[in-house]
């Protein structure tokens, strides 16, 4: 089966204090970090702004990159492969509110971020581990064809 199903997305993570900002689809059980699809020909840098903007009302006063992952999965028939490009945001407010009917965000303490489903979960193990060390991450996940 082939699929050309390739996304790049644009991923925040938005640490206040000891808490860290995760959303999720309603309905669904696992989290993901807040952000969205670049848009073809737009920066990933301005599609996270954007994307904060749509979703929360967020205005995004700095963010720079911190890591890619790489995610290959399935969504039921379809295989997708997408790229992350994660960066750590400051919001300019400090209460984002929900704009996008579909989402849910939730502010949770970064000593239970482990706990949770967050996927892609290598994009999580990077988060949790650049948390300690700021260095800049690579990972990859999935399947050989």
């Amino acid at each position: 089966m082939k699929n050309n199903n390739f996304e790049i997305c644009a991923r925040g993570i938005i640490i206040d204090g000891n808490k860290i900002l995760i959303c999720k689809a309603k309905g669904n059980k696992n989290f993901f970090f807040p952000g969205g699809h670049v848009e073809w020909g737009e920066r990933a840098d301005l599609a996270l702004k954007r994307e904060l903007k749509e979703e929360i009302g967020g205005t995004v006063k700095k963010s720079r990159f911190i890591g890619t992952n790489e995610n290959l999965y399935r969504q039921g028939r379809k295989i997708l492969h997408e790229l992350n490009i994660v960066f750590e945001a400051k919001l300019g407010k400090k209460s984002p509110r929900v704009l996008e009917d579909h989402l849910e965000f939730r502010w949770v303490a970064l000593k239970d971020l482990a706990k949770i489903e967050v996927y892609p979960t290598a994009i999580k193990s990077s988060v949790l581990k650049w948390i300690k060390d700021k260095r800049i991450f690579w990972s990859s996940q999935g399947f050989n064809k």
